[in-house]
């Protein structure tokens, strides 16, 4: 808080004569206290540095001493203040609250919240959002930055011994006094929970026309064209204002006296009310779990062709939609521990999975309601089923991206080789352990992945004989590595190949995934609902 009772006293009036709003005073003032800042508190500061001689830094134990007084002292007060009032000097109610601030254009006034209020109100209601508590962001147009900036040298100017030892960041910011103004009120009218910490944002981003064009200044090249004037009106009429970062930059480069020059003090009192555009969005909801593949005619995502679809289903379809549908989310991404080919099942345990949910209007309660949606899933088919389904947090995504590095993955397959074998010719397979394989990228995928050489590694194999010409091969492998490729050599791209290993031309015939060994996400337990 600067400066003392007397001090303060005079930038109370001088602000008071360019038309300040109260709550703007208390932030030029130094007031980072919230309590200052509520509907009724902000006169009574300002009215006890005034006439009562109270310093802002003792004007909160003020505040709770009259808090507590008798009705009759408080009757008393109200009609001294009325008295004060009606003499114009107390700084509560005067003429010049009536115009809009200088510095936040009527945002902190509660003259306006109001109308800013209903707006917010009527935004959320009609994007039928279902939420338990929310909070707010606001952006604020570049002229509210170059206004307080004005303002802060200004004062820096005219009071140096207050000011000279100070910087413009330690402001209470007008986002933050509007976020302790308006979110208590909204929780009202919402009937939630005003929480920093909620998934649920309300983005407030406020302009004012009337002022739009007072950092262009600070840009001068941009008001120069040479392009046609239609060209030029049109861009008029969806001008941004100067950026962000070129208004920050010029003003803090910039002396006081020189800003005065371009930017004469005190700024102009607004014509017009700002206008707020109210957007909402709900944080990302993560939704993890397992899932098994049953059919050798369904792709993991959906797979087009020249435009033309090739399968009418997919994992990520099956999985996805139904879980979008329910928390009516705007859209979803899916990802999972690798792929699978259309023809190759997933058995075992299942793949794990994520699916992101954006921007959901609707939550999960519990356990009980993911498990429910887990059954809905696997109602709706048989080539696919999903099990373990629960939510999980952002920070908990990174495993299956990490497991990517570390995990193996077992295979079944049945092998078809030229050269007659027997159970015991097969068991050589079983002595290479940690075999390391170089496999370019396969011809089949080349038109979707980079022509590279890649180093895998099988870690073991097992066969059991089916007949002379068929076996039921069993392998571990590093993730990521291409069976079939390994099987058949892919035209002698990867090397060593089972076909080197045999001496003799083999091939796949089917090829199922036996697990993934990634202990994500949790398993749990058959049958139980666990409500969070």
């Amino acid at each position: 808080m600067f400066g003392t009772t007397e001090e303060q006293t005079k930038v109370i009036k001088d602000l008071q004569s360019t038309s300040c709003c109260q709550r703007c005073i208390l932030r030029y003032l130094g007031s980072r206290i919230h309590s200052h800042y509520k509907e009724n508190n902000t006169s009574e500061v300002i009215n006890n540095i005034l006439h009562k001689g109270t310093s802002l830094e003792n004007a909160t134990e003020k505040l709770m001493e009259e808090s507590v007084e008798s009705d009759e002292t408080n009757t008393k007060n109200e009609n001294e203040s009325e008295k004060m009032d009606d003499n114009e000097v107390d700084g509560t109610q005067t003429e010049e609250d009536e115009l809009l601030c200088i510095s936040c254009l009527g945002t902190l006034q509660d003259k306006y919240s109001s109308l800013f209020v209903s707006k917010v109100l009527e935004a959320v209601h009609e994007a039928d959002h279902k939420y338990e508590s929310f909070q707010l962001s606001v952006s604020l147009s570049t002229q509210f930055i170059l206004r307080q900036y004005a303002i802060w040298k200004h004062l820096q100017t005219t009071y140096r011994s207050s000011y000279s030892s100070h910087k413009l960041e330690e402001l209470c910011s007008i986002k933050d006094v509007l976020k302790w103004v308006y979110g208590p009120k909204l929780s009202s009218s919402l009937d939630v929970k005003f929480s920093s910490s909620s998934p649920f944002e309300i983005a407030l981003s406020i302009n004012n026309s009337a002022t739009s064009r007072e950092c262009d200044f600070l840009n001068p090249g941009a008001s120069r064209s040479s392009e046609p004037p239609s060209k030029r009106r049109k861009k008029a009429q969806n001008y941004e204002g100067v950026p962000r970062t070129i208004v920050n930059k010029k003003l803090s480069d910039m002396s006081a006296d020189e800003l005065e020059r371009h930017y004469p003090w005190p700024p102009s009192t607004p014509t017009e009310m700002c206008t707020v555009t109210v957007a909402m969005n709900y944080a990302p909801v993560f939704v993890a779990g397992r899932y098994n593949k049953y059919s050798r005619t369904l792709s993991q995502t959906p797979w087009f062709i020249n435009g033309e679809r090739k399968t009418p289903h997919s994992v990520e379809e099956y999985i996805c939609l139904p879980i979008k549908k329910h928390l009516k989310a705007k859209d979803y991404k899916f990802s999972s521990s690798g792929r699978e080919d259309v023809d190759v099942k997933t058995l075992g345990r299942g793949k794990p999975f994520l699916v992101e949910l954006i921007d959901p209007h609707r939550a999960l309660q519990g356990q009980r309601a993911i498990t429910k949606l887990q059954q809905l899933i696997n109602s709706e088919t048989v080539e696919i089923s999903v099990n373990d389904l629960q939510m999980v947090t952002k920070e908990e995504t990174k495993m299956l991206k990490e497991g990517e590095i570390a995990k193996t993955k077992s295979y079944k397959a049945k092998i078809w080789i030229e050269e007659a074998k027997r159970q015991e010719d097969l068991q050589i397979l079983e002595t290479f352990k940690d075999i390391t394989i170089y496999q370019k990228t396969p011809i089949r995928v080349l038109h979707r992945r980079n022509l590279a050489t890649r180093e895998r590694v099988i870690h073991s194999m097992e066969a059991q004989y089916i007949d002379d010409h068929h076996f039921e091969l069993s392998l571990s492998t590093q993730a990521g590595t291409y069976i079939k490729e390994f099987v058949h050599s892919d035209f002698g791209r990867t090397e060593p190949n089972l076909g080197q290993l045999f001496k003799c031309n083999v091939d796949i015939l089917e090829l199922d995934v036996a697990s993934v060994d990634l202990d994500w996400p949790n398993k749990l337990e058959t049958g139980t609902n666990i409500d969070t």
